[in-house]
């Protein structure tokens, strides 16, 4: 993320305690002709909280491998109609992903109020009810 729209967004963060999230280093390979000094406005924004199960709309539980975290494409389809986080599952972060190998970081309603307040427009939000997994 790029160092103003970052420390913008990262000072909306910790002015209303988000939790969920770590600010990290990143270490660059074949950065041949790009500006140092950009390299080094540079920062990633981990995501650490968690959710560890999910269900459909339906209410059935969406299964994955527990080693790889992959979910299979038998498991994806129960998910066509969307998912739901099951609560006692989630950390209660602000801002998570699950445990399932999928790659969609998740927010709760008081992150995207936040962003739409402030006009973060880097981002689009999805209605967990609307999120595909294939």
């Amino acid at each position: 993320i790029e160092s103003n729209s970052f420390s913008k967004t990262i000072a909306l963060l910790n002015t209303y305690k988000i939790i969920g999230y770590r600010v990290c280093e990143v270490e660059f390979q074949n950065v041949k002709g790009i500006d140092n000094e950009y390299l080094e406005s540079l920062r990633e924004l981990e995501i650490m909280g968690k959710c560890y199960k999910i269900h459909s709309v339906e209410g059935e539980e969406i299964t994955h491998c527990r080693v790889c975290k992959k979910v299979g494409d038998g498991e994806r389809v129960k998910a066509d109609k969307g998912i739901k986080i099951i609560e006692e599952f989630w950390d209660g972060s602000d801002i998570y992903m699950f445990d399932y190998g999928l790659l969609s970081v998740i927010v709760t309603e008081k992150i995207k109020k936040i962003f739409e307040e402030h006009e973060i427009t880097n981002v689009r939000f999805i209605p967990l009810s609307e999120l595909k997994l294939r």
